[in-house]
């Protein structure tokens, strides 16, 4: 079977008479999208901007902010008052099915972890507070929560739990490590003090990986709690405000630059791997199988939920609603749970549900059979040339001939070269 054969005589005449103008128009391309990013604004790429359901939370006089997810369940709660639980067996319905209130305890919910219908929640301290610190709720029959325990833990505000582990962060730079293998009578274990205000940690295999204000990544040994030690750090001058590891990378939301990825192999010597750049920097990500999902730090201007290939960072596409806010992300497989805010009369708070699924595998143009022809017809002719300026000016990941995320000359470098080499 003959497959994308050079065809000399037609391939002559686009050599010599058009391939001058290519390179003119792909040098005004160039200059006019300049190492775009690829799937920039309103781009749809490999990941289907599709919303599968929507559903929303009785009136909570404050903003949504904890999300997680436990088998047939979200669990939500607000800064102030409520956890509220949602059934999204259908994803295309999510409803609400109970709710628990918190005015007994100390306002400022951060945010919550369900495993195995155990939810572990902070509540900072305020002055005169009878109840702070870190609260465990059964949440096996979410129609009917009920508290389990509350253990002190001054100004609290973030929690990640491991094993028979939760790890309280607090505003005073310390990681309070307690066993909660009873959950009525948890227990405080050991606690370590940090070089700056840790704004969130995610723990993997006796290794937490911190974020502290002003310093960025710390990382420490603490599968020992009585006697955690700090081993390494990499410096960030951003705020960062959201960590999650896979495998030996740290995926780090950067309130400013976007995407941060740093190499964890070495613990006492974490390294900058690469970032991706993200409109108004990131705020919230979630990893789920091969793609990372990250939220846009637009705090009133319809952000978005960018997706990322895990491996490679390529930039597989970004979701934008019509919600005004966007405060956190969960993502379970090919589904992303987004909590959502609107506002003015009517306004509504809840859950939405995002199709995430990577239709694309990443694939890289260069690795086709004949890359340039992008038509697949077996012929090199208009209809590529018409479909790679298409692809580029849609910043589509079929005209990132380099494979690195960004549309720029290089690419356009590439696939000319290609064309004009003809198929092999």
């Amino acid at each position: 079977m003959e497959l994308c054969m050079k065809r000399f005589g037609y391939f002559e005449q686009i050599k010599h008479g058009q391939v001058l103008g290519l390179s003119v128009l792909a040098m005004a391309l160039h200059l006019g999208a300049s190492n775009a990013m690829a799937m920039g604004d309103g781009g749809n790429g490999c990941v289907p901007s599709i919303e599968l359901g929507s559903g929303t939370i009785a009136d909570t006089s404050a903003p949504l902010f904890g999300l997680d997810i436990d088998g047939d369940y979200a669990f939500v709660v607000d800064l102030r008052r409520t956890m509220t639980a949602i059934d999204i067996t259908d994803l295309s319905a999510p409803v609400m099915v109970g709710s628990m209130s918190l005015l007994g305890f100390a306002p400022f919910t951060r945010n919550v972890r369900v495993v195995d219908g155990v939810a572990y929640l902070t509540r900072q301290v305020t002055e005169g507070a009878d109840f702070a610190g870190l609260l465990l709720i059964d949440v096996s029959s979410p129609e009917s929560m009920s508290l389990m325990s509350v253990s002190r833990v001054d100004s609290a505000f973030n929690v990640e739990v491991d094993g028979n582990m939760a790890y309280v962060m607090n505003r005073t730079n310390q990681l309070h490590m307690i066993d909660v293998g009873d959950s009525f009578t948890p227990l405080l274990i050991g606690a370590l003090t940090a070089p700056g205000v840790i704004t969130d940690v995610d723990v993997v295999d006796g290794i937490a990986y911190m974020i502290c204000e002003g310093v960025g990544l710390v990382v420490a040994d603490v599968s020992d709690p009585t006697s955690a030690k700090i081993l390494g750090s990499f410096e960030m001058p951003n705020s960062t405000l959201d960590i999650e590891v896979q495998g030996s990378i740290a995926y780090i939301a950067d309130s400013d630059a976007g995407l941060m990825m740093i190499d964890i192999q070495v613990p006492t010597a974490p390294v900058f791997v690469d970032f991706r750049t993200i409109p108004n920097g990131a705020k919230q990500l979630s990893v789920s199988g091969d793609s990372v999902h990250v939220l846009e730090n637009a705090s009133d201007n319809n952000p978005g939920l960018w997706s990322f290939d895990i491996s490679s960072g390529i930039p597989l596409g970004v979701y934008r609603g019509t919600s005004r806010w966007l405060n956190n992300v969960k993502a379970i497989g090919d589904t992303a749970f987004l909590v959502f805010q609107d506002e003015g009369s009517g306004a509504v708070e809840g859950l939405k549900t995002i199709d995430v699924t990577n239709l694309c595998n990443t694939s890289c143009p260069m690795d086709a059979p004949c890359p340039a022809d992008l038509n697949h017809d077996g012929v090199l002719n208009s209809f590529d040339i018409s479909a790679f300026l298409g692809f580029y000016n849609a910043q589509d990941l079929r005209a990132d001939f380099t494979c690195d995320g960004y549309f720029n000359f290089f690419d356009l470098s590439l696939w000319l070269s290609e064309f004009s080499n003809g198929c092999q």
